[in-house]
């Protein structure tokens, strides 16, 4: 028999009474209940679903007429927690949900005679976040094309990840070439102590970001110039002499002032003369001489000057007799 009203006659009667029996008519309606919810969106164990999913599924009532209404059970639990209920749509909006997790749900259908239908328990689950490559690195220590830089810097850099959760190491290129070679790598701090340098050298740096995933960004080439020394510390060589040189205290090269009346100097074998630094009597500083190449005899010497010889290594200076 379907749903609906139909008209009945009941009969009552009793068993030794007098009285002549009743008839009544009456009215007697069948109800089914609502339809087994289904057709669930995401479908069941779906797998790389969007964290912006929105649920949906197919109800109804096989009794024309009947209004249903829905409750939803929703959550990362295999017996999942009510989150709405009495919802009359068949779709609902979760909020965005995490990455790389499965959620469960179900719908329990009532009909406006109160009798309800409770769905299976579905499941999905959410696709791995997308991954973005680590920041640029920028914000250069010393800052790029930066002059008179100490010759015992501390670089450093702004680093980090758009992503959150994200780990980065850092590898720093450091070096004298403008294609700088790899110095330390896997770094997690964002700095970096390139011990003592060279005076009145231009050096380039550059970093590369990995982040947790393999992401790579390589940093743009940096540059900057450490300053000259101040004054320097003279070391006496006579005409016709010798001088032993030293390493010069924190130069990173050993260096050595000549006052001598001469036309040329010679270091022994093994070692290169660089430049030399001069005094200028006008301004009273110390003016640095590159001679456009490296040898071991260093020429272009006015007579009676004070010359800071810049060298390889340690070695001994020969000043001819003038």
């Amino acid at each position: 028999m379907s749903s609906g009203s139909y008209p009945a006659t009941i009969t009552i009667s009793a068993p030794g009474a007098t009285n002549t029996p009743r008839t009544v008519p009456v009215s007697l309606t069948i109800n089914n209940p609502p339809n087994i919810p289904s057709n669930p969106s995401p479908t069941n164990y779906a797998t790389g679903v969007s964290v912006n999913t929105d649920l949906s599924w197919t109800g109804g009532d096989p009794d024309a007429g009947d209004t249903v209404t829905y409750d939803l059970y929703f959550g990362t639990s295999a017996n999942p927690p009510l989150v709405s209920s009495h919802k009359t749509a068949t779709t609902y909006d979760p909020a965005t949900l995490a990455y790389n997790t499965k959620y469960y749900w179900k719908i329990v259908a009532t009909d406006s005679h109160a009798a309800a239908t409770t769905g299976p328990v579905w499941d999905f689950t959410t696709g791995l976040a997308l991954n973005n490559p680590p920041n640029m690195p920028s914000n250069p220590s010393p800052t790029n094309h930066a002059a008179g830089v100490s010759v015992n810097p501390h670089l450093s850099w702004t680093g980090g990840d758009p992503n959150a959760g994200d780990t980065v190491t850092y590898d720093v290129y450091f070096g004298t070439s403008v294609t700088p070679p790899l110095v330390s790598n896997h770094r997690t701090a964002t700095t970096y102590d390139p011990g003592t340098l060279a005076y009145g050298t231009k050096y380039y740096w550059k970093i590369v970001a990995t982040d947790n995933h393999a992401a790579t960004t390589t940093g743009p080439v940096w540059d900057f110039t450490t300053a000259l020394p101040a004054k320097p510390v003279m070391w006496n060589c006579p005409l016709g002499g010798q001088a032993l040189i030293a390493p010069y205290p924190g130069a990173g090269r050993p260096f050595l002032s000549v006052a001598a009346a001469c036309s040329a100097i010679t270091a022994s074998a093994g070692a290169k003369l660089w430049g030399i630094y001069y005094l200028d009597e006008t301004t009273g500083t110390w003016l640095y001489y590159i001679p456009g190449f490296a040898g071991n005899t260093l020429t272009q010497l006015e007579p009676g000057k004070y010359y800071y010889v810049v060298v390889s290594g340690a070695c001994t200076l020969q000043i001819p007799q003038g």
